[in-house]
This record gives structure tokens, C-alpha cells and sequence, in this order.
């Protein structure tokens, strides 16, 4: 980013949502399905932003140590270039200094 023509920019999606696919977030959410399997689950999340009128789902990983703990977020519902949550985090940590 540093050796661009905009070297002050932020990183794409720095100022936005990250634990959801669409980018202005969300304003409700209601827990679709929940699965469980020994230290690690699964729950399909339908979320909705009423002021862009789009409602999708995406679905959050859990891992138990010695409580439940988030993962990542898979992104399902909207298009987008990035497709979960860890793989911005980790752009982010590999991006040039």
C-alpha cells in the first residue's frame, strides 16, 4: 500500500464491518442453526440491515478451549471479495510495513 499512488489510504475494509459480509453491518440478527461437534461448532447466523433493505447469512465458527470462543466468520450471503473474517485480519498482519 505504502509503494501506491495512495500511501495514506487504509487498508480495504479497516473503517467497516469485518465480522459480516456486508460491509455497513448489520441491525438485527436472529440464530438460524447450531451445530456441534466435540470442541467445535457451527451457527448459521441471518442478519438484516433494514437501511440497504438486504438481509443474507453467514456462519460463525466456534472453538471450545474451556469456553466457546470465535474462530473465524465465513461470509455467505453477500458477494464479496474476502471470505471470512480471518482472511482480512491476516491480510492485514501480512500487508508490507
Amino acid at each position: 500500500m505504502k509503494e501506491s499512488n495512495f500511501p495514506s489510504d487504509k487498508p480495504l475494509m479497516i473503517e467497516g464491518d469485518i465480522f459480516t459480509s456486508l460491509y455497513e453491518g448489520q441491525k438485527s440478527f436472529n440464530i438460524r442453526e447450531i451445530k456441534i461437534e466435540e470442541n467445535k461448532a457451527s451457527v448459521t447466523i441471518q442478519f438484516a440491515n433494514s437501511l440497504y433493505e438486504k438481509t443474507w447469512e453467514d456462519q460463525v465458527l466456534l472453538m471450545k478451549d474451556k469456553d466457546w470462543k470465535i474462530d473465524n466468520v465465513v461470509f455467505k450471503g453477500q458477494t464479496v471479495n474476502i471470505k471470512s473474517t480471518k482472511e482480512i485480519l491476516l491480510g492485514l498482519i501480512n500487508s508490507k510495513s
